[in-house]
Order: C-alpha cells, then structure tokens, then sequence
C-alpha cells in the first residue's frame, strides 16, 4: 500500500496521530511525499552502503529542513564538522563555497557509503500540533510497528541491494534504539542480516548531538569488515 494511504488508515486507530488535525495532517502528507523524493534521489546515487544511520524524521517545515534537502543548510543533526571529524579521512573535502558546501557534504556521505534512513514518516516540528518527543517509549515502539511495514520495511529492502558485506547499522538518537531497536532487529533478521550488524549503542549524546568519535570507530568497523 501507498504509505500515505497507509498512514491515512492508521491515523484511524492511532491515538498519538489522531490527534493532528485533519487538515495538518494532509499537509504533513505533503511534506512526506516530497522528503521521499528528496530520499530516493540522493540514494539512487549510491553504489555501496557501509553505514545506515537509523533517525526518527526530519523537521522540515517551512524552511524544509532536512539532510538530504541540498538547499537547506547543515544542523546538529549532522553538520560540516561533523563529517570532517568522521569521515574526512576517508571522502572528498567539502567545498569552501558557502553554496556548494552542502552539495558536497552531501557528495562526501554518498562516497563513503553512510545513508541516512528515518524511521517515522511524518515530519512533526515545532509547529506540529504533536511531536515526537511526547511520546512514551511504548507508544513510539507501537508507531514504529504501525508505520514500519509501509515505510522503514521498504527503504531495507531497497538498500539490501546496495548493502556491503560488513555494513552496520546504528541509531542517532538513544530514545529511539531505546523504543524501536527490538522490531528493527526483526526487520534485519525477516532480511538475513546478522543481529551483530545492529550497533548495541547510539552515537548521540543528551544534547542531540553527534559522539564524533563513536561515529568514527562504527564507521571505520564497518568498512574494515
């Protein structure tokens, strides 16, 4: 099914996502489809896949902020230093140009394989009439398994293609390996992927920011594999 019409139903019987208004939530729907587009043109540039870093969703809103938007810019999500500390031994120099410094970022992630995979559809922001931080642990496990079959279930199985041997997956965020990290081992087994290939730890810290150095040795883990 298509994931909109997917969530549409879902929105149904789901008390966190009943709470958006209607109109919000066709909106949100909107924004959706054009995250997705956004998301399959950067990864149909890959040609391998050495790190899936699992998220929760973007926040794009009216600026569209989003990682794979070339034309917004970086943010603690992840940002230039971020990728210079991690990965600028293994890709390309980012840009000194202020606008093609993101063209770049974005060009060094694909070189070295590290794809960027949300395991929410809707992005829900500040100016969301709900957000996923309100959510409890068990109800962002039960929206993960609502929503996974329509969406996460789809992009996995895309990126088996692309995936290296030693490729690992790992969250950004703790209250999410805390929430989902269960059903996404279910999801790599349901692909064969090995248990081991799931990173017991996140690689973000209390702030919302990037533990570089974490990142770096996962990173380096998986493409010595």
């Amino acid at each position: 099914m298509d994931c909109s019409l997917a969530l549409r139903d879902i929105r149904s019987s789901n008390a966190f996502l009943g709470r958006i208004p209607a109109s919000e939530f066709e909106e949100l729907l909107i924004d959706h489809g054009e995250i997705e587009q956004y998301w399959h043109e950067e990864f149909n540039k890959f040609h391998r896949v050495h790190l899936v870093v699992l998220s929760e969703a973007p926040l794009f809103g009216a600026r569209k902020k989003y990682i794979y938007n070339p034309q917004a810019g970086a943010s603690v999500f992840f940002n230039f230093e971020d990728y210079k500390h991690t990965f600028g031994d293994y890709g390309p120099e980012l840009a000194l140009d202020k606008g093609l410094r993101k063209h770049s970022l974005l060009s060094g992630l694909c070189e070295c394989g590290v794809l960027f995979v949300d395991l929410f559809p809707l992005p829900l922001n500040d100016s969301s009439t709900v957000k996923y931080s309100q959510l409890s642990l068990q109800e962002r496990t039960e929206l993960f398994h609502a929503v996974s079959e329509n969406f996460f279930r789809l992009k996995l199985k895309l990126i088996l293609d692309k995936l290296a041997d030693g490729a690992l997956f790992v969250f950004r965020y703790e209250r999410v390996r805390e929430a989902c990290a269960g059903l996404i081992q279910v999801e790599l087994a349901s692909c064969n992927i090995e248990p081991v290939r799931l990173v017991p730890k996140s690689i973000g810290d209390r702030l919302g920011t990037i533990r570089r150095d974490q990142l770096r040795d996962v990173y380096e883990r998986a493409i010595s594999a």
